[in-house]
Order: C-alpha cells, then structure tokens, then sequence
C-alpha cells in the first residue's frame, strides 16, 4: 500500500468522525432557548381520548421564532421539542395571525351567532342539524399589539368547514392549521426534560 493513500484514507475516516460526533451533539443540543411569554399558543386536547396530559399536544411559538412542540403520547413522533422557525415561517404565521377577522375577534359574539345557525334549520348548512361527536378541544391564544386574544374551541376545524361564510371562524381554523404543521415539522430537536 502507498504511504499517501493510508494517510488520506486515515484523514477522511478521522473527518467522517468528527462530523459525526458534531451531529450528534447538535442532535441533543435545542436550536434555540424560548422566552417567557409565547406570542402564539396552540393546546389540542384529543376529544376521543380522556382528557388531560396524556391526550395534549402544544405549540408555543415566541417572537424570536424559537418554538417549543410537546406532541401527544399517542402520536408517532412522541415527546417534547424545539424548533426554530425561519424568517418566513414567521411571515407566513403573522399574516395568519394578524388576519383582519381576527383583529377584532369577540368570542362570545361568534358563539351567538353559531348558536343561531344551530337553533334554525332554514339556516342550518344543508338545512341538517349537525354536532361532532369526540371532537379536539382547540385552544388558541395569540398576542395581536397590546392585546391578548383567543379562546378554546370544540371541533374548531369541522365547525369552519360547516360554516364557510363566518370569517373568524375560518381565521381562527387557518391559524390553527398553520400551527398544527409546525407541530408535525421532522426538522425539530427533541429536548430530554423539557416541558412546555
């Protein structure tokens, strides 16, 4: 064997495992710290599992786009984790969450107003009664200036797509889906002992 060959084939294996060792620290290092004050937070209650811990998922979103995702024991990828949200990520969920509808979001006003839908059948969509059974509990609560908003939500996204007219109702479902594919992205770091 030539002599040169040995020692290039000796500095790739040495460089393949300082790269290697380098992932796997990053692998257990979080890609950012969250702040104290999330500016979007997302709870998904499971409505067929019992409620409480074991059927959360969380997405916390802070200004800096330093999010922190506990996702639920019964989902594939379970456990609690960080992921830091791009520039655009973050502009695309400003603009979700700075919707006009939700600008000047009363939920009690969108509850009368569901309420009345239910209570007339002439208005019911489809002129049918309609209720989801087992439904996810959605709580929602963003920072919009000054104002905290939000409000907790059962069966949120079959009560949008039942009500397509009620523009809060789909600002409110389209934010919460915006969240939701956070919570799934494969990019984020699993952090051992955190808890959001």
């Amino acid at each position: 064997m030539r002599p040169d060959l040995g020692n290039a084939t000796l500095r790739r294996c040495a460089g393949a495992l300082l790269l290697a060792a380098a992932h796997a620290a990053s692998a257990h290092t979080p890609p950012c710290t969250p702040g104290k004050n999330p500016w979007l937070e997302l709870i998904v209650d499971a409505g067929a599992l019992a409620r409480g811990a074991d059927g959360r998922s969380i997405v916390r979103v802070h200004a800096d786009g330093c999010t922190e995702l506990r996702r639920a024991p019964y989902l594939r990828n379970a456990g609690d984790f960080r992921v830091q949200l791009s520039p655009a990520d973050m502009a695309q969920l400003r603009v979700r969450a700075t919707a006009k509808a939700l600008q000047t979001f009363d939920a009690a006003t969108l509850r009368g107003e569901l309420a009345d839908t239910k209570a007339d059948p002439a208005t019911a969509p489809s002129g049918a009664q309609w209720q989801v059974l087992d439904a996810d509990r959605y709580q929602l609560t963003w920072h919009n200036g000054a104002k905290r908003r939000g409000d907790s939500w059962l069966g949120l996204h079959a009560q949008a797509q039942t009500h397509p007219d009620m523009a809060a109702l789909q600002a409110l479902s389209a934010l919460a889906l915006a969240l939701q594919d956070v919570a799934a992205r494969d990019d984020a770091a699993r952090v051992a002992g955190a808890t959001p």
